[in-house]
């Protein structure tokens, strides 16, 4: 979990023991996360020591997230072609969604997004990395994958979703560079031809991973991407993984 704000952010990430976890048809407890299906919403409840940035004073972050979707696409997508070990499915494109904190005291809604990844392996044997973006359009959602396998063919998936869940893939996108960030981390992001996108806040950005909000047009649609670019090459160097730790937590056993 990460809360965003001008001021800083607070991150959560915990290796937690196999102990820690419960699962039920309709429910999944990960510690002091608890995830369940509330009648037609997804409700997070949470209450998790959290780093925060660019304060190197430890915090808590606690409180409540539920998601109404609108519609849910239930269908697997292979992300790394003929291997077929790894898959992607948007759950909820399109959603509306509510979060009340405990701490820090804060209240919003607005749109709202949920997708799985789940795979047979670690990502960096898969894949040499990847971009992701979804935007919210005036209809429903426009979510755009393209992927670099380690072996077989780049996957280049660009869709928009209308209001009423019915999916329908994009012509007319290409990939666009957006500025580099400040780990020299390369952007690309699907946009219409011609379309020249503009980086409006990088939130994450970290040698491996960049997460940003991106001001784009896509299916005739402008608006604020939430685009992710993963470079697993550098992933797996040991330098990076010796800087793991300093943001991430591991439970006690």
């Amino acid at each position: 979990m990460v809360l965003y704000r001008p001021e800083g952010a607070r991150w959560v990430m915990t290796e937690r023991a196999s102990h820690s976890l419960v699962r039920t048809p309709s429910s999944l407890t990960l510690g002091h996360t608890h995830v369940a299906w509330e009648g037609d919403a997804l409700v997070v409840r949470f209450d998790e020591r959290c780093a925060t940035f660019p304060s190197p004073v430890p915090a808590r972050l606690s409180g409540q997230v539920r998601l109404w979707p609108r519609f849910v696409d239930g269908a697997p997508v292979v992300l790394d072609g003929p291997t077929a070990r790894h898959r992607w499915c948007p759950v909820a494109p399109s959603a509306r969604a509510e979060v009340v904190l405990n701490e820090p005291g804060l209240r919003f809604s607005g749109a709202g997004y949920l997708d799985a990844n789940h795979g047979d392996e670690p990502l960096e044997r898969g894949f040499r990395g990847w971009h992701w973006s979804r935007m919210a359009t005036r209809e429903g959602a426009a979510l755009a994958y393209h992927t670099t396998p380690r072996s077989g063919p780049p996957l280049a998936l660009v869709r928009r979703y209308d209001g009423r869940g019915r999916a329908q893939d994009l012509d007319g996108t290409e990939l666009a560079r957006v500025g580099p960030t400040g780990w020299r981390l390369g952007r690309e992001v699907a946009v219409d031809r011609g379309v020249t996108p503009r980086a409006v806040w990088t939130l994450e950005d970290t040698p491996f991973y960049a997460r940003s909000l991106i001001d784009t047009v896509l299916g005739g649609d402008r608006g604020l991407a939430m685009h992710e670019t993963l470079d697993a090459e550098r992933f797996a160097r040991r330098w990076v993984q010796f800087l793991l730790p300093f943001r991430t937590r591991r439970e006690a056993r």
